[in-house]
């Protein structure tokens, strides 16, 4: 459980730092 929990926050942040970097991409 401790392991899908940990696949599911990586996604989480993997998703999160994808659209970071498409921010600011649009910014520059």
């Amino acid at each position: 459980m401790i392991n899908s929990t940990f696949r599911r926050r990586t996604h989480l942040v993997q998703s999160f730092s994808v659209v970071f970097l498409y921010f600011l991409y649009y910014v520059s």
